[in-house]
């Protein structure tokens, strides 16, 4: 069965599959046990290494920005949209998988296959999606890519600073690139299970030491922190909270490669656990800049399409409104991306300017 979950089927055997389905149910879950390697928890560790991500500490800036009682609103209200849409999109996939009569499918693939199933007008842009949804994944990973290496390369050049002077930033880089892309080229998930354990080991310790310091001189850290701020700055917000709390290729993977999927989004699954428990975001321009593009369409508005067509022409529930949550879905993600657009360009501009923006 390995050989069935690896192969790329082409157009022509999945439109032979869709004409001549079998009368038994099939569940792609079930196929798909022969190659899976995660486990429960070893699926959980990379869920909270790649939620916690590396500017986890840069998020009492993004608050002190848009206001605490805003921050926590935002968050909340993101991260829900962020768990229920890739839920759906996760289903969406399996579904669609399940018509198929396939294990797995990647997701530009399953985009497409959904995309067939939708109204005549949207099939003639099936293979545009599949290339829109590659394309803005190798973006997003390669924008993700030189963030990490960017947040490595200065805080170990503070550190070096610290105890031996000046070190030139390039230098630093250069010394460090070898030790990170061996770790990128490491492709089993189930190998990097104790890397992902070590990372989030050692960064909730590092919390609970500034946690510590924090509370000590509580009288002066939170004198100036405001309940509302700057309320223009909420849509580059929205970008960094996606950003950090959505790494959708790590979501997918992870998701493809767990012996038993149906846990992953169980109500006490992997994926529901590591997002109830961690509510901090992301904070950067440029990163949020990225996951504006990238993230509000891919995963939030995508998920909402696949849903819309997978239900066509009338599979839309009482009053449609599976029908009306995807249009919501879709209007959300592409008002996030254009004002997360916007705003990160004029954030560039000011910041590289010296403009000052009140």
């Amino acid at each position: 069965m390995k050989h069935l979950a690896k192969k790329v089927f082409t157009e022509l055997e999945l439109e032979e599959r869709m004409e001549k389905p079998s009368q038994s149910i099939y569940d792609p879950y079930e196929y798909r046990k022969e190659i899976a390697t995660l486990g429960y928890w070893d699926g959980l560790i990379h869920l909270v290494s790649s939620v916690l991500g590396g500017g986890i500490l840069s998020g009492p800036y993004g608050f002190k920005r848009v206001g605490w009682v805003v921050g926590l609103i935002v968050s909340a209200i993101v991260m829900t949209l962020i768990v229920y849409s890739f839920r759906l999109l996760a289903r969406s996939i399996n579904e669609i998988c399940r018509r198929r009569r396939v294990p797995y499918m990647q997701f530009g693939r399953a985009t497409m296959e959904c995309v067939i199933e939708g109204p005549d007008w949207v099939k003639r842009y099936r293979k545009s999606v599949s290339i829109y949804v590659s394309s803005f994944l190798v973006v997003f990973h390669f924008g993700v890519g030189i963030m990490y290496i960017e947040l490595v390369t200065e805080s170990v050049k503070d550190i070096i600073i610290y105890w031996l002077g000046y070190i030139d930033y390039k230098l630093v880089m250069l010394l460090l690139a070898p030790f990170i892309m061996a770790i990128t080229m490491i492709k089993k998930l189930k190998s990097l299970v104790p890397i992902s354990a070590l990372a989030n080991i050692t960064v909730l310790i590092s919390l609970a030491m500034i946690a510590y310091y924090m509370l000590d001189n509580a009288t002066t850290v939170f004198s100036d922190l405001l309940m509302f701020n700057d309320f223009t700055y909420i849509p580059l917000y929205i970008g960094l909270v996606l950003l950090s709390n959505s790494s959708l290729g790590v979501l997918l993977a992870i998701e493809a490669e767990m012996m038993d999927p149906a846990r992953y989004l169980g109500p006490f699954g992997s994926l529901n656990v590591v997002f109830a428990s961690l509510t901090i975001p992301h904070f950067d321009i440029i990163i949020s800049l990225v996951a504006s593009v990238c993230l509000c369409i891919l995963g939030i508005s995508l998920p909402g399409v696949m849903d819309m067509c997978l239900r066509y022409p009338d599979n839309y529930g009482p009053g449609r409104i599976a029908q009306v949550r995807d249009i919501f879905l879709i209007f959300f993600g592409v008002v996030a991306c254009i004002a997360g657009i916007v705003n990160a360009g004029f954030s560039i501009y000011y910041r590289y300017t010296g403009e000052v923006h009140i």
